[in-house]
């Protein structure tokens, strides 16, 4: 894994070329920053059924609930003395409200907030490359640890039917599996301190040399959180909860 620095809001003009190859690369980033469905370990080739099992919120603005709207005519009550010690009312949290770009924003219980980012576009040919871009924040007020030794990062879901997804590719196979443990001493957790630094996992794909065909397809990318611990070691890996942004969808032609 690599490291890099730089604004998270400010994305990458240039995006790395694409590889043939499986696996992610870390990137830190450097000053404030910013499925819902895919199970915590994907099964080779198996049925994934989309429900969620983690809370995962959106940022993005509840439509109007007044009959009016953003005209709405609003009456003017009569001032109200309000003690100093009290904040403002209505005063917002001054937290971003998407990710780089505008992306989706998904906030999880544990104080991460994660965002998916696919270049060039969600619509492309079979033969064509895709970027990706999974970020992720600590917008806690404490360390937070993820699992060090997480592998897969990203997983593309075919669709086979109403609401029946498919795991087709991930960014350790090509066939959509996750990296089998190894006989190995695990690795220590990655320690996420709650300074507004922003991190980013990235991968590729060239669909077609992947054998994947035309059709309507999901990605969505995924952190591993190891909620237990409250300094780095070795996460429990019976404990371990993913942090799942929210899917893309991803439309692939001939």
């Amino acid at each position: 894994m690599q490291r890099g620095v730089g604004a998270w809001f400010a994305i990458a003009a240039a995006v790395a070329a694409v590889a043939t190859g499986c696996g992610s690369t870390l990137v830190r980033s450097g000053t404030k920053a910013p499925p819902t469905t895919a199970p915590p370990e994907v099964s080779v080739g198996g049925d994934v059924a989309l429900d969620d099992d983690v809370a995962v919120t959106t940022t993005a603005p509840s439509p109007a609930r007044s009959s009016g709207g953003a005209n709405a005519t609003v009456t003017t009550l009569p001032a109200v003395q309000i003690p100093a010690t009290q904040p403002p009312r209505g005063t917002a949290p001054s937290r971003p409200t998407a990710g780089p770009g505008g992306a989706p924003l998904a906030r999880h219980e544990s104080g991460f907030a994660v965002w998916l980012i696919v270049r060039p576009g969600t619509k492309l040919s079979v033969n064509d490359g895709m970027d990706m871009e999974l970020g992720y924040v600590n917008e806690s007020d404490r360390s937070l640890f993820l699992d060090g030794n997480q592998r897969t990062h990203f997983v593309l879901y075919r669709s086979d039917g109403p609401d029946k997804w498919t795991a087709v590719w991930s960014d350790t196979y090509c066939d959509g599996t996750a990296e089998a443990p190894k006989d190995r001493e695990p690795f220590p957790a990655i320690e996420v301190p709650p300074d507004g630094e922003a991190s980013e996992f990235r991968s590729s794909l060239v669909p077609a040399r992947c054998k994947l065909g035309p059709g309507s397809y999901l990605l969505q990318g995924f952190i591993e959180w190891c909620p237990e611990l409250e300094e780095v070691a070795a996460c429990d890996r019976e404990k371990v909860t993913p942090v799942r942004s929210l899917p893309v969808d991803i439309t692939l032609t001939a």
